[in-house]
């Protein structure tokens, strides 16, 4: 994932990679908003940050 340097919808710094655009609470790390492939996640699916030496 690569910062965009902007805010996302949800007002906080967005990401994106690999067909993947997410809002991210820098404080929390709570995913705010997530697109993938251009669409939301379906509900009950889940999404949660990780380091990636923990990926």
């Amino acid at each position: 994932m690569d910062a965009t340097g902007e805010l996302g919808a949800s007002g906080f710094p967005r990401y994106v990679g690999d067909g993947v655009e997410v809002d991210i609470d820098p404080e929390t790390r709570a995913v705010e908003a997530l697109l993938v492939d251009g669409a939301e996640l379906s509900l009950g699916l889940v999404a949660r940050v990780v380091d990636a030496q923990e990926a």
